[in-house]
């Protein structure tokens, strides 16, 4: 009887192994092609973080562009209309 466990024990142990390998294929498998597609992803949101950090930094410099552009224009208009109520030549 010893011989008969001892051989169901062997059966198990090499059926458990072969299990084990199997399922570890298996996730190698179904884990490679996604890690590569996660690193691509992870490559392409850089990418674009990097876009995004120079279009805002063109923007913000465009938008001070505009307000010196419109401050200036602003001070003339007063200086204009402040000339015109004293009667003073421009």
């Amino acid at each position: 009887m010893d011989s008969g466990e001892d051989m169901m024990g062997r059966i198990e142990q090499t059926l458990g192994a072969e299990t084990t390998r199997l399922v570890r294929k298996q996730v190698r498998a179904t884990r490679l092609p996604l890690a590569r597609g996660v690193r691509q992803l992870k490559r392409a949101v850089s990418a674009l973080e990097k876009t995004v950090a120079v279009l805002s930094r063109l923007g913000a410099g465009r938008q001070a562009e505009r307000t010196a552009s419109s401050n200036a224009v602003a001070l003339k208009r007063v200086h204009a209309s402040s000339d015109k109520s004293t009667g003073l030549p421009t």
